[in-house]
């Protein structure tokens, strides 16, 4: 019987396409890595002072990988002593700064931000090329296509790229949460993907502590969707349980041990006090100074100082009315949670408000950067962009309505918004909203419906009211973010050369 001679050319076709579909993921991480490799290098050779250190808050997590070593130089990982922050950061920076014996907040050199980088390429890599991608298909059940993937990359791209040159908290912990909410949502868990989630999820807890509040909603959510998903497993279901707690406890152990060794305190958590000598929660303060103030944000501009204060008369006026003691340095600071819930309660429209500016502030960003550069003409591009995607989201929630499961969506909008929540109330910044960003794009990227396409828009016969719905939106929340900037103290306007 005569073969067909096509048949053995597509036989690799087919092998080729099956290697392709299983290694799919790695394609775009990939791409990624190559795409910022080439920008963080090529940014430093345009811009040399602006990326040759570790500026404030990156610089003290600089300083704080120094601090495993003991006078001999041996790594010790229980020498750590810090209230404020966790080890877990500073360890994994141990890898990208040997110790030295520079302890200073803010070290100076290219060679801080060239050490960093192969770090920040792969976080940036991996948070918008493989973990938001994957968690959307937890929640569709079917992967996006290329294009919406290179989408949503683009749009970290464009709003977050300068970020990864800073060894900050705030990416590598919302890339663990999220990669702990894909293996822990998945259709049949393994125990070893639980046993990643929970030591994903207690990471992101050490890194960043607001997320303590995530990772509960995790673990119910886990087993939630474990009991759902296999309601006569009863046996499989507890080993799912055991590995996630299993996984949480290996990051959790090293941070119990060191408070009870300096501090004699038996928790697992990050204490979040400033000063070791007077505990008190850090929150606290920040609850005050949110009140004082509608944003904060921190400059390397030559014609500014380090700290960006946009002062808020409102929330300074209910402060001033508390009657509460000062501090050291003479704020006004609430002496528990108690006493903040009771002033809430009682002022309650007037911080409202305060706090609805929060979250526009929170979500207005003004450069690619955590530490403001010289304002260019791009800034308004760049936040007229931004005011888009916002109103592009709003679509996409309001009409849109993407087909999701339900359960699992539940759990990942909770604990993306409850962290959210509870930054609010702080001095706030944009960087403290980052997973609501991340949702955001992810809604405009795999949310918005197929066939909202331009014919589709051009012949809708409520085109002329949705452009002016865009467009008083855009000139809306640019009246916002002006009437913000017109507080700044000792400052220009927000978009101002």
């Amino acid at each position: 019987m005569p073969t067909d001679p096509s048949l053995p050319s597509l036989v690799p076709r087919v092998a080729w396409r099956r290697a392709f579909h299983r290694f799919r993921w790695l394609v775009l991480p990939t791409v990624l890595s190559v795409v910022y490799a080439l920008y963080l290098r090529g940014s430093e050779l345009f811009d040399a002072t602006y990326c040759g250190s570790q500026y404030y808050d990156a610089g003290d997590y600089y300083s704080l990988s120094q601090s495993f070593h003991d006078a001999t130089g041996r790594f010790q990982l229980l020498a750590f002593n810090n209230t404020l922050r966790g080890y877990l950061w500073p360890w994994v920076l141990t890898h990208f700064y040997p110790a030295t014996a520079v302890g200073t907040a803010a070290p100076a050199g290219d060679a801080f931000i060239k050490a960093f980088r192969p770090l920040g390429v792969a976080l940036a890599a991996l948070l918008f090329g493989l973990a938001g991608p994957l968690l959307w298909t937890r929640l569709r059940g079917a992967a996006p296509t290329w294009g919406r993937q290179a989408i949503f990359a683009g749009l970290g791209f464009v709003f977050w790229r300068d970020y990864f040159h800073f060894a900050l908290s705030d990416m590598p912990a919302v890339l663990a949460l999220t990669l702990a909410l894909v293996l822990a949502l998945g259709h049949r868990p393994r125990v070893v993907e639980a046993a990643l989630a929970g030591l994903l999820v207690a990471a992101a807890t050490i890194i960043r502590p607001v997320f303590v509040l995530a990772a509960g909603i995790l673990l119910v959510g886990a087993v939630w969707h474990w009991w759902r998903e296999h309601p006569a497993r009863t046996t499989y279901r507890l080993a799912l349980l055991g590995a996630l707690v299993g996984g949480a406890g290996v990051v959790l152990l090293p941070q119990s041990l060191i408070n009870q060794r300096y501090y004699g305190q038996a928790t697992p958590l990050v204490l979040g006090w400033l000063n070791a000598a007077h505990p008190r929660s850090l929150y606290l303060d920040q609850l005050s100074w949110g009140l004082q103030m509608q944003k904060y944000e921190t400059s390397v501009a030559p014609d500014r100082g380090a700290q960006m204060i946009y002062a808020d008369p409102a929330g300074l006026a209910v402060l001033r009315g508390t009657g509460l003691p000062q501090n050291e340095w003479g704020f006004p600071i609430f002496p528990s949670v108690s006493s903040y819930v009771y002033t809430l309660l009682k002022q309650w429209p007037d911080m409202s408000l305060v706090y609805a500016r929060h979250l526009f502030n929170g979500l207005d960003i003004r450069q690619s950067t955590p530490y403001l550069r010289p304002f260019s003409r791009w800034a308004l591009a760049l936040a007229g962009l931004n005011y888009a995607v916002l109103f592009a989201a709003l679509l996409v929630v309001v009409f849109g309505r993407p087909a999701l499961d339900p359960g699992r969506t539940a759990v990942v909008l909770v604990a993306v918004l409850l962290p959210a929540a509870v930054v609010l109330p702080t001095a706030i910044e944009v960087r403290f909203l980052l997973p609501l960003h991340l949702l955001i794009y992810g809604l405009v990227a795999f949310g918005w419906p197929s066939h909202w396409t331009g014919r589709f828009f051009r012949h809708h016969p409520r085109r002329s009211a949705l452009l002016l719905a865009g467009g008083g939106f855009v000139l809306w929340c640019f009246l916002l973010s002006a009437a913000a900037n017109s507080h700044l103290t000792g400052g220009n306007g927000l978009l101002a050369p």
